[in-house]
């Protein structure tokens, strides 16, 4: 659900009621157990989260010093031997997609 959820550009946020177990009716719907022991599903949104879904590119300019790149709507910085740049991805509904610093 949460790869449908964070593909859906109408999606902004995500709220997650059960984070460990026990909170609703006693039932086993959490990311970890009653004892913050970590579940297999919190190992997974971690996997998506700082892995499948995370942007990390080493980058090279061509001749007129541009670089592309593909990455997720959010923000990044951009890091040379002779400074860093913080800038956002965003992304309209229509698909165009801007760059702001």
């Amino acid at each position: 659900m949460y790869t449908i959820l964070f593909s859906h550009p109408l999606v902004e946020a995500v709220t997650t009621w059960d984070y460990s177990d026990g909170c609703w009716l006693k039932a086993p719907s959490g990311f970890v157990h009653e004892d913050n022991s970590k579940k297999p599903s919190w190992y997974a949104l971690q996997g998506l989260i700082h892995g499948e879904w995370e942007t990390r590119e080493t980058l090279r300019a061509d001749g007129d010093g541009c670089v592309s790149f593909a990455g997720f709507k959010g923000n990044y910085v951009l890091e040379t031997g002779s400074g860093s740049a913080a800038l956002s991805l965003e992304s309209d509904l229509d698909g165009t997609v801007r760059l702001s610093r």
